[in-house]
């Protein structure tokens, strides 16, 4: 090894600019796909507060038929009694309404926009939110629709200008709400863990469509990431059992492949629709392989460049009796620790450009929202195992496309056309 760092240094010394450009070339390829990479995964890779991401599933909502129409809708709370309730393999069902931007403002007309999230009080079970005063509601205020809230920090500090505002009253929407909690600020990253306010979760009313049609969205909590397949099952089972009824009466529920998988929603265009993460992966891989194949070329060949200035070297070393695999072996591995540098200095960068600009990727639905997060998303939502062996798999990867070609022909020069240097 100590022969390969001495060769590649003797090589910076006289070829700088050709060194450079390889090093440089890999670091912007892994840049640009590990930023890609990033973007594509931070809706739904496990971090605090939602550590359970990879075990958390989703009731999209119904596509209910009837003989003369369809209605696609949220579900109702019914409907997600009698479609997931007591399912085996669910930890958590949490009845939830959709955020939406209410007026929010204090004793002192002080009036805001802000997102409000409607919860019951196992939500709080699923999710890691920190309280920094003060507790979540109860069963029994979600059961009663007591009009009490959660906050979060900087929003009680925008209204307050007080971290301690246990006890105190909000207004949404011109209502007085108690304040029972005040807790740490939730990135927007965090799809259902993300909110300014949280209040009771809002119970449906009858609905003159169907039982199903409401305004809840399901989460659920799984024992393990394992019985995903078993749950879906089971769901399923539900609806052809429930559409057996429903057929006497003209109507049809038609099962999505529901509930969902963080992924699977994020990726999906409706509750219609059948989730298909797999074809939105392929387009990704697609785009990943152009950004490693274009500079893999160029950096094949820089590397062709620095190899033709080596042959009578090569030609010496077959004439000691040198094999092709060891002469194929030392260029791979010489170009490896340079795509290794180069790979480092790449995710580096794309780490910081993701701490400080990754918002710039997303949709500016609540602009005040996003202005809370100071200095960008957390280093756990960037980067965790699965971005470094990415990393590590895409440097290999660009190693051996942009290597293997120059070093093959070079390991299969003739030792008599190297050493005299006729060979070109």
């Amino acid at each position: 090894m100590r022969r390969y760092f001495s060769q590649i240094w003797y090589e910076m010394r006289h070829q700088p600019l050709v060194m450079w450009i390889s090093v440089g070339g890999t670091a912007l390829a892994i840049f640009m796909v590990m930023v890609l990479f990033t973007v594509d995964r931070v809706s739904f890779v496990p971090a605090p507060p939602e550590d359970n991401r990879d075990r958390m599933m989703v009731g999209f909502g119904v596509d209910l038929h009837f003989e003369n129409g369809s209605i696609s809708s949220l579900l109702s709370d019914t409907g997600v009694k009698k479609l997931y309730s007591k399912v085996k393999g669910i930890k958590y069902l949490s009845f939830t309404n959709a955020p939406e931007t209410k007026d929010v403002g204090s004793d002192g007309r002080i009036v805001t926009e802000m997102s409000v999230r409607g919860v019951d009080d196992v939500y709080w079970k699923m999710f890691g939110i920190r309280f920094q005063s003060g507790h979540p509601f109860t069963a029994g205020d979600v059961e009663s629709g007591s009009r009490v809230a959660v906050i979060a920090m900087s929003r009680a500090r925008e209204l307050f200008n007080d971290d301690e505002v246990r006890g105190r009253t909000i207004y949404i929407n011109q209502l007085p709400y108690r304040v029972t909690g005040v807790v740490e600020d939730v990135s927007p990253f965090f799809t259902f863990a993300h909110s300014d306010v949280w209040v009771p979760y809002r119970k449906d009313t009858p609905n003159e469509y169907s039982e199903f049609v409401g305004n809840t969205t399901p989460l659920m909590e799984l024992e393990s990431k394992e019985v995903i397949p078993l749950v879906k099952r089971e769901v399923k089972a539900r609806y052809e059992r429930l559409n057996k009824k429903l057929g006497e009466e003209g109507s049809s529920l038609i099962y999505h492949q529901e509930p969902f998988t963080l992924a699977e929603y994020i990726g999906n265009n409706g509750n219609n629709n059948d989730p298909d993460p797999d074809s939105a992966r392929m387009g990704t891989w697609y785009i990943y392989a152009v950004l490693l194949l274009l500079p893999a070329m160029n950096i094949s060949s820089m590397t062709r460049s620095r190899l033709r200035r080596r042959v009578s070297e090569i030609g010496v070393r077959r004439a000691l009796g040198a094999t092709r695999r060891d002469i194929l072996g030392q260029f791979l591995v010489e170009n490896l620790v340079m795509t290794v540098a180069g790979t480092v200095a790449g995710v580096l960068f794309s780490l910081l450009f993701c701490k400080l600009y990754i918002t710039t990727f997303f949709p500016m639905e609540n602009a005040g929202t996003w202005q809370l997060i100071k200095g960008g998303p957390s280093f756990s939502l960037i980067f965790n195992w699965e971005t470094l062996g990415m990393a590590a798999f895409f440097c290999l990867v660009l190693n051996i496309l942009s290597t293997i070609l120059p070093a093959w022909k070079a390991s299969r020069e003739n030792p008599a056309e190297a050493i005299s240097g006729k060979h070109d």
